[in-house]
């Protein structure tokens, strides 16, 4: 059960990670090009 939990969370995190970094690198391409 916490195993699961633990996978879930870790799986939302890489998740809000990915988004921020993606959005980061939009903006920096948008400011450049």
């Amino acid at each position: 059960m916490t195993m699961m939990l633990n996978v879930i969370l870790l799986f939302y995190l890489l998740c809000l990670l990915g988004m921020s970094v993606s959005g980061v690198l939009k903006a920096y391409t948008d400011m450049f090009v």
